[in-house]
């Protein structure tokens, strides 16, 4: 059995979200609380930007990318939000196969493994977030057959995050 094991700076990065979250929701009770109702529509129009990317940051990243991943002989555990939510299983037998694209960045390029079943990717597992992916790959590609490699486009990721 193979579970995924995440780099610190993607832990870190998730209990910053949290807790800076949950600032933004303290802030944003205590200026309902203290102003008026100008104050908080003028508030809420500044914020709507951090809002967003904490969605963005959370509902996206947290739920389709940043996995607990366990690796067993027929089958494929996730859980999403980093472990601590909804662990779903899957079958290889079910699964068609794996693609990989490559994210490039200043320093590195980051490579994207996408597990596909019924022609949807159903699993996302990046590079980035994790300290032994090619482990991982190397498992994965034991038990699955390859469907080849796919350009990154940010248009089609960010649409996948919501989907």
């Amino acid at each position: 059995m193979v579970q995924s094991n995440f780099k610190r700076p993607t832990l870190v990065s998730f209990y910053i979200s949290l807790f800076l979250l949950a600032l933004l929701f303290i802030a944003i009770v205590w200026f309902q609380v203290n102003s008026s109702g100008g104050s908080v529509l003028l508030l809420m129009l500044i914020l709507l930007p951090v809002i967003l990317i904490f969605v963005w940051l959370i509902w996206g990243e947290l739920r389709k990318n940043i996995l607990r991943i366990s690796i067993e002989n027929d089958r494929i555990k996730v859980t999403n939000f980093q472990g601590v939510g909804v662990t779903t299983i899957f079958y290889f037998s079910e699964i068609d196969g794996f693609k990989t694209s490559v994210l490039p960045s200043e320093y590195k390029d980051y490579e994207y493994l996408y597990i596909i079943r019924r022609g949807q990717k159903i699993v996302t597992v990046a590079e980035f977030y994790y300290k032994n992916y090619a482990q991982l790959k190397l498992e994965i590609s034991k038990k699955c057959r390859p469907l080849g490699t796919e350009k990154f486009n940010v248009a089609r990721k960010f649409k996948e995050l919501f989907s």
